[in-house]
């Protein structure tokens, strides 16, 4: 998770990298998704030595919220074809 948000802040940082259509409210909600990921997964990790059906159960709540569709994926999802979205 640590390194994957290093990436992901440089992403951040510089616009140049990302595709011109990816909206700053698209950022924004997958930003916080992996912000709560980096408290999560050692929270459950140190869980885990007490409970595994706790640990599991954090997992998959975690898991379900990166399935989470953010408005901008949905919309297109549900865009007519040809329509940019």
């Amino acid at each position: 998770a640590v390194t994957f948000n290093v990436f992901w802040r440089h992403l951040l940082r510089h616009p140049e990298l990302r595709r011109p259509d990816v909206s700053l409210r698209l950022l924004s909600v997958r930003n916080a998704r992996y912000n709560i990921a980096l408290v999560v997964y050692p929270v459950a990790t140190l869980l885990g030595l007490l409970s595994l059906p706790l640990f599991l159960a954090l997992m998959l709540a975690l898991a379900g919220m990166f399935l989470l569709p953010t408005t901008d994926v949905r919309s297109r999802i549900e865009a007519p074809p040809g329509d940019p979205g």
